[in-house]
């Protein structure tokens, strides 16, 4: 799929107050919604926005041949590259996460998916032989990540590209090496990482109070015209006595949904998913439908979300758990009819949350230790985890 940028363009009110625009990128839609902004602004967000995500694509696409990602997963082995601002943000973040989730999360593990049909490979129906994916995986891998710091830190380098006059001139830029062989795929934290970056763009325009998504996952900052806050409603929730979906509060904090259900095939009666476990090299087990995580950063919520599918229910859970992670499970009850019959379990934190109670400041991630192993009332409904973004 080509991104043409604008191609899909609106500009409407829904609802009074809040004005909205939005458009087709990275595979899927996008949209922003603002309150307290005046309607003659949008024509210059939408360019803005759109001008922002060119720049994400061009860094960070698997499907453009030409993008920094692309030329780095077929360059030589031996070889150093610069790393621009936005991929040293999501590759450093990506690694980190690698870490704490004991590799639940890898940012490396393109030749494996690749390998599976997923991502901007050719689409395959059935399962690859063993000795492949064993190949695939000796090449593979977040620990074979070396990257190359002179001095100067993506959030200086992001902040010189919006001129910021001590940080302009003479940075030199970090550098990604390539043992060989190894493929990036950054599908899995990218798209939050874009969302993170339109809500700043928000931000820095003087405008406090948005709500912003692609495909699926939500950013919120500051609350809506009346004062509450923003709901996005997402698969396994009760509806409220009056058959209303009451969605997930959303105060400055971020939502992203991980899930199997959209991009996969079936072979000898079983469905295999695109999220792809690390540890084997085979899609994760089909007993999750989906996790949804909320998180003070989407880019840390889109890569979580991941982990958790990855880790299963209960590892999940107890991972969420232990680290303060708000997390959704959406559990396939395979007694109870496949993957029609599901069942929904939550963290603490994540009642909390529905609870009315604010996302702590800080979870306990980044400890340095990895671990074993009718009308819906939301403004945004069914977060849908479409998936890996173009």
């Amino acid at each position: 799929m080509t991104l043409d940028f604008g191609v899909v363009r609106h500009y409407r009110a829904a609802p009074p107050a809040v004005l909205s625009i939005g458009g087709q990128t990275m595979g899927t839609h996008w949209q922003l919604r603002v309150a307290g902004v005046a309607a003659e602004r949008l024509p210059g967000l939408q360019a803005s926005v759109e001008s922002l995500f060119a720049c994400i694509i061009a860094q960070m696409s698997q499907w453009r041949p030409d993008s920094w990602l692309s030329r780095y997963n077929d360059s030589g082995a031996g070889s150093w590259h610069p790393l621009p601002p936005d991929a040293e943000r999501v590759l450093s973040t990506a690694l980190e996460l690698a870490r704490e989730t004991g590799g639940a999360f890898d940012p490396a593990l393109g030749a494996v998916v690749e390998l599976w049909g997923f991502g901007a490979a050719e689409r395959r129906h059935e399962p690859p032989e063993a000795e492949a994916i064993a190949s695939a995986r000796a090449c593979s891998g977040w620990r074979r990540l070396r990257i190359d710091r002179p001095g100067a830190s993506a959030d200086r380098l992001l902040a010189g590209q919006q001129g910021d006059p001590d940080t302009r001139f003479a940075l030199p830029a970090a550098r990604l090496f390539q043992p060989g062989g190894l493929r990036l795929d950054l599908s899995g934290i990218a798209k939050g990482h874009a969302v993170d970056r339109m809500a700043d763009l928000l931000q820095a325009a003087g405008i406090a109070d948005c709500l912003a998504e692609i495909g699926g996952e939500w950013t919120a900052r500051g609350r809506r015209p009346d004062g509450s806050p923003w709901r996005i409603g997402i698969e396994g929730l009760l509806v409220d006595v009056n058959g209303r979906h009451p969605g997930v509060p959303l105060l400055d904090a971020s939502i992203a949904t991980s899930g199997d259900d959209w991009h996969g095939f079936a072979h000898g009666g079983r469905r295999y998913g695109h999220t792809i476990d690390p540890r084997s090299g085979w899609p994760a087990s089909e007993r999750l439908a989906s996790v949804s995580v909320v998180d003070h950063s989407c880019m840390r919520a889109d890569a979580l979300a991941t982990a958790l599918s990855v880790m299963g229910p209960e590892r999940g859970l107890e991972f969420a758990e232990q680290r303060g992670v708000a997390a959704l499970f959406l559990c396939r009850d395979a007694e109870g009819g496949g993957h029609r019959a599901r069942r929904v379990v939550m963290s603490t934190v994540f009642e909390r949350l529905l609870a009315g109670h604010r996302l702590p400041a800080s979870s306990q991630m980044s400890d340095g230790k990895e671990p074993n192993h009718g009308k819906d009332s939301t403004d945004g409904c069914r977060s849908s985890g479409n998936g890996p973004g173009r």
